[in-house]
C-alpha cells in the first residue's frame, strides 16, 4: 500500500468529544483522507466538512498553518486567500458590479433565501446584520 491513503467516514458525532478528535487525526495524518461525513442533524455534519476543507485549503497554501489546531486552520484560510488576492492584485469589490448602498437589503434577502444551505454550513454563523456590514464594507 505504498503512496496510497485510506479514506476514512465518519458517521455519527453523538459523542463528539472523539468524533471531532477522529476528524482532525485524518486530516493530519498523510496516509489518511476523509471521505465522508455524516449525521443525523445534518447542519453540524455540513459546518464540519467546511471546516475541514478551509483547513486542507490553508494548508497546501501556507505549510506554516500544518502547527495550528483544526479550527485555527480553517479560520485561517480566509486570510491566507484574501492575502493570496492582494498579492496578485486582484481586489474586486460588490460596487464593481454597480451594487448600492440601497440595494444591500435586497441582496441581504437574496443571500439568505438563495444561498441558505451555503450560508448555514459555513463553520461561523451570520446573521443578517453580519451579511450587511460585509456588502457596506465591500462596496
Amino acid at each position: 500500500m505504498r503512496n496510497k491513503s485510506v479514506g476514512v467516514g465518519i458517521i455519527g458525532f453523538d459523542h463528539w468529544y472523539w468524533a471531532y478528535s477522529a476528524a482532525y487525526s485524518v486530516m493530519v495524518n498523510p496516509k489518511a483522507r476523509l471521505v465522508g461525513i455524516w449525521d443525523e442533524n445534518e447542519e453540524e455534519a455540513k459546518k464540519l466538512a467546511a471546516r475541514y476543507k478551509a483547513a486542507k485549503v490553508a494548508e497546501a497554501m501556507d505549510p506554516a498553518v500544518k502547527s495550528l489546531s483544526f479550527r485555527e486552520k480553517a479560520e485561517k484560510c480566509s486570510e491566507l486567500v484574501e492575502r493570496l488576492l492582494k498579492d496578485i492584485n486582484c481586489i474586486v469589490r460588490f460596487g464593481d458590479f454597480g451594487l448600492k448602498e440601497k440595494d444591500i437589503e435586497k441582496v441581504t434577502h437574496i443571500a439568505l433565501t438563495g444561498y441558505y444551505f451555503d450560508i448555514n454550513s459555513h463553520p461561523k454563523q451570520v446573521t443578517p446584520e453580519d451579511i450587511k456590514r460585509i456588502y457596506r464594507e465591500y462596496i
